[in-house]
């Protein structure tokens, strides 16, 4: 089995490992540059799904031996007087199936939040804040806010299992 998962990030490629082998065994993941053709800071639900496609989409032509594509992509959703954060998920196959999850969301911190607002990606606002680089290929905001206790790697895997549901499931729920 083997997995084209669209960005080179360690903590996604991580990520689609641990949920690659917890639901086939030991899967073969690879990591591809791809766009995502969406803001690089997406600013909805409905662009981080767009986004998330179209890397699982872009990477499942790049790795033309590859059983499915994966994408994930991690963006803030205004919700009443709110902006939360959370990462979507999509797993596309050769097939043509789609499957979609998240992870859980949290409140932005007014400190970053004002930052993102000046046009700064989260991840660099993180790096400013924590006085160090890349970040967001590490633990991610989720595990700096979490003071380590919910890595990205680990709050992504439940999304991406979710987006899984759909060639996981039971095909009675499908009928």
């Amino acid at each position: 089995m083997k997995f084209a998962v669209g960005s080179k990030n360690p903590s996604k490629i991580a990520c689609a490992q641990l949920i690659g082998d917890r639901l086939f065994g030991l899967v073969e993941v690879t990591g591809v540059s791809v766009p995502s053709n969406v803001a690089d800071q997406p600013s909805s639900d409905a662009e981080c799904i767009e986004g998330a496609a179209n890397r699982a989409r872009g990477a499942l032509e790049l790795v033309e031996d590859a059983d499915y594509g994966i994408g994930m992509e991690g963006g803030t959703q205004q919700i009443g007087d709110q902006v939360y954060e959370c990462g979507w998920m999509v797993v596309v196959d050769r097939k043509g199936t789609v499957g979609v999850g998240s992870s859980a969301r949290f409140q932005m911190p007014t400190k970053i939040l004002s930052r993102m607002e000046e046009g700064v990606e989260l991840g660099k606002v993180m790096d400013e804040l924590m006085g160090r680089e890349k970040t967001n290929q590490a633990e991610g905001c989720m595990g700096i806010l979490t003071k380590g206790h919910l890595p990205r790697t680990e709050a992504y895997s439940h999304g991406l299992l979710f987006a899984f549901v759909p060639f996981i499931a039971d095909k009675m729920f499908w009928e």
